[in-house]
């Protein structure tokens, strides 16, 4: 099992890499105003990938564990991940630029800032999982479908979170004043539209991953197979990709990323909002358009605001701002899973305790019965307490839908103030380099050397219309 976990974080690294580096490398080789549709693309991609994870990953999975070995799950990875390599050593031509020594980029890299930051989310995501596994089981009523809750005195879980709190604020410290490199430089945030475009990107990865994670829960707690909840997602798995494609191509023809992402936030709140409804006596049609609304407001998002995001920066935070969206995109994806689980793993046993005959039926009563319990409700032989523990699952899911509301809402509002920087760049690609003039972060005309030696004119008036 160590091995295994050494081997996942190893394996974590290098899928971390790749998903930076495609954002660089399209940033480094496509005009701005032409960004939006190979983002789309890139979008697309991750979508349809994740689908056919989705559906086709546990049929396989199931396969290579049945008849040949649970390893083929991992080894499958190397033809399909040595392909793209050598795709990518044949294919991709970046544009020139001047190498530095090893050397002096690691004397430059502000370790301080990136342990704390790693360091610091590491606790509080294991702190919100010790919430959820380490604290004792709800012992008001015996048995069936016996949840956990946070205990205050659960001294593991308050260090954790204090001592998670206390390295993301030193690491705050350091990256406002270190003279290194910064991992997520404090200038990042000085700037009103790119402040707004890092903490919103936030807010929407714990709305996406917790939608991602818990509507197959759902639909599992309703009676599906894990693969059937797959199969329940196939609306929203074949929207998304589509919208992301749309929407960067509407964002390169107009260059309006304001309104696209005023009108993504607004039917993404929207979306979730019908969701907080949802309950073992919604209709089909319900639960299959309500999550489809909440994904066609949310696929735009992905992208979009990379795009804004790179059209406020000066070029040569280019790579910075974009590295601090994904990270700021997948911390805030972590957190939407992890404090799912903990607002479920709370709500759920407070409801289930409420139920009048619960204390007849037994499953258990180790750590993983909330868990294990989704595949039991359908085996209760009472059809009015099934009914009352489907209510319950279903309420606590909506819980978290609230969550998610709010922070979409809080999030459009936040929008509502950004500002307009345009897309339009005239680019000219291997040029010899070009010292250029201070790079300014307010709003007025200017020009910017890229890191290629080419030179970009970078308009960033502000356009209320």
């Amino acid at each position: 099992m160590n091995w295994l976990v050494v081997s996942r974080a190893v394996q974590g690294i290098g899928a971390g890499g790749i998903t930076q580096l495609v954002i660089i490398t399209i940033a480094d080789i496509v005009p701005l105003q032409d960004r939006g549709r190979y983002s789309g693309a890139i979008g697309a991609t991750f979508g349809i990938a994740r689908q056919v994870h989705s559906v086709v990953g546990p049929l396989l999975g199931g396969v290579f564990a049945e008849h040949v070995s649970w390893r083929w799950c991992f080894f499958v990875n190397l033809p399909t991940g040595g392909l793209a390599a050598v795709l990518l050593f044949v294919f991709l031509n970046l544009n020139p630029h001047q190498k530095r020594p090893l050397r002096d980029q690691v004397a430059e890299l502000d370790f301080i800032g990136l342990f704390g930051l790693v360091a610091g989310a590491v606790c509080l995501l294991m702190g919100f999982n010790f919430g959820q596994t380490s604290c004792k089981l709800v012992a008001s009523r015996q048995t069936f479908l016996t949840g956990l809750y946070f205990q205050g005195s659960d001294a593991k879980t308050i260090v954790l979170l204090v001592v998670g709190i206390v390295l993301l604020i030193v690491a705050g410290i350091n990256e406002t004043f270190t003279t290194r490199s910064a991992i997520l430089p404090a200038r990042l945030f000085k700037t009103r539209t790119t402040g707004i475009i890092l903490i919103t990107a936030f807010f929407h990865s714990i709305a996406m991953l917790a939608l991602s994670y818990y509507l197959p829960l759902y639909y599992q707690v309703l009676g599906s197979s894990a693969t059937g909840a797959g199969v329940r997602m196939l609306p929203c798995s074949f929207a998304g990709p589509i919208t992301s494609i749309v929407s960067g191509i509407a964002l390169s023809k107009s260059g309006k990323y304001r309104v696209i992402m005023w009108t993504s936030y607004a039917v993404l709140t929207l979306g979730m909002g019908l969701m907080v409804t949802l309950d073992y006596t919604s209709s089909d049609a319900e639960k299959e358009i309500f999550p489809l609304i909440a994904v066609l407001g949310m696929s735009p998002l992905n992208q979009v605001p990379l795009v804004a995001l790179q059209a406020a920066m000066p070029l040569k935070d280019m790579a910075t701002a974009s590295s601090g969206y994904m990270f700021l995109r997948s911390l805030g994806g972590a957190f939407g899973v992890a404090i799912g689980e903990a607002i479920i793993s709370t709500v759920l046993p407070k409801k289930l305790a409420g139920i009048p005959n619960i204390s007849n039926l037994t499953f258990g009563d180790s750590a993983a019965a909330l868990n294990d319990s989704v595949n039991k409700i359908h085996l209760i032989p009472d059809v009015t307490l099934r009914n009352a523990v489907l209510h319950a699952w279903c309420r606590s899911i909506a819980t978290m839908w609230m969550m998610c509301t709010s922070l979409s809402g809080l999030a459009f509002i936040l929008t509502l103030f950004l500002r307009v920087y345009s897309l339009n760049r005239k680019t000219v690609q291997g040029g010899d380099a070009v010292t250029a003039a201070d790079d300014k972060e307010d709003d007025t005309e200017t020009t910017h050397t890229h890191s290629s030696g080419s030179v970009t004119n970078e308009s960033t008036t502000e356009d209320i219309t």
